[in-house]
């Protein structure tokens, strides 16, 4: 054999680890199958059988295929992504079998990639050219409502802006005027509490006959301001209570004023009867004096 009997255990030993079968350790060491089935068996060394070596050769086999089976599948579904067709996929799958390389490289040195690349960039292109269009119409769309809304928002602030200086203005205008008259009619109201519900609890709120608003709250403090210092939206309100009120009050008014007059009238003529019996035949009036007295007497009659 070559060798010593020691050295030829050592590699039948190191052989049988490897997983070798009996005839492939005779190839290896060169020597007679028969002597290594008799060391074998003699030293209890494991070889394992032929048949148990096919069987494992064949399912590395078949892993082998199936994990080449299942890159090839990989590779058609990055070759279908890039944009091969169908056509070009069959090419390159030829071509890869007879020169052992992958499916990419075929598919590469056929030049199928580089071309459906560049159709892909030149379809980019042509969807981002129409895309920028129908962003810019709708860009276009939406600034034009914008400026549509901004417009409006425009308008409606002039608009505004004009009702809120005829507000302040109107509101001042009827407060003073409102102030005269109370002053005339020398009256003040008693608003009640809940007239202007949203304030902090009040005790009383008072129009005054000078036109102050004269709000008393029940921890004692008190507001009072001229009306028309007040919101638009307080005077409204109270304007609401006070103006039924008003127009009774000046009812009454007049009626007191008529009252008065009537009396005026009454001692007018007893006046003027007394006059005239004092007066001489020779004491005759002047003309512009018996013109006053007509005239007196005819707005008597009429009345």
């Amino acid at each position: 054999m070559g060798i010593t009997e020691d050295e030829f255990l050592y590699f039948l030993r190191q052989l049988s680890k490897k997983g070798l079968t009996m005839e492939q350790a005779a190839d290896k060491l060169n020597v007679e199958l028969k002597d290594v089935k008799e060391y074998a068996k003699q030293y209890g060394i494991s070889f394992v059988s032929s048949k148990r070596k096919k069987v494992s050769l064949k399912r590395k086999k078949g892993k082998a295929k199936k994990r080449s089976s299942k890159k090839r599948k990989l590779e058609i579904e990055e070759l279908k992504q890039i944009g091969l067709n169908k056509d070009q996929i069959k090419v390159s799958l030829k071509k890869a079998e007879e020169e052992k390389t992958s499916l990419i490289e075929s598919a590469e040195k056929l030049g199928f990639i580089q071309a459906a690349k560049n159709s892909k960039i030149i379809a980019d292109n042509m969807y981002f050219t129409y895309a920028d269009i129908e962003i810019e119409k709708t860009r276009a769309g939406v600034e034009q409502k914008l400026f549509d809304f901004l417009k409006i928002i425009n308008e409606e602030t002039v608009r505004l802006s004009e009702s809120l200086i005829e507000e302040g203005k109107f509101s001042y205008e009827v407060c003073r005027i409102l102030r005269q008259i109370l002053k005339r009619l020398n009256f003040s109201f008693m608003i009640p509490s809940e007239t202007l519900p949203w304030l902090r609890k009040t005790r009383r709120i008072i129009l005054n006959e000078e036109g102050h608003l004269i709000i008393i709250y029940e921890n004692g403090d008190a507001d009072s301001k001229l009306l028309e210092d007040y919101p638009p939206s307080i005077i409204l309100i109270v304007f609401q209570y006070i103006i039924p009120k008003l127009g009774k009050l000046v009812k009454l008014y007049g009626e007191k004023i008529s009252l008065r007059t009537n009396f005026f009238k009454k001692i007018y003529q007893e006046l003027d009867n007394l006059q005239r019996a004092f007066e001489t035949s020779a004491e005759q009036p002047s003309e512009k004096e018996r013109f006053r007295r007509n005239e007196i007497k005819k707005i008597l009659s009429e009345s």
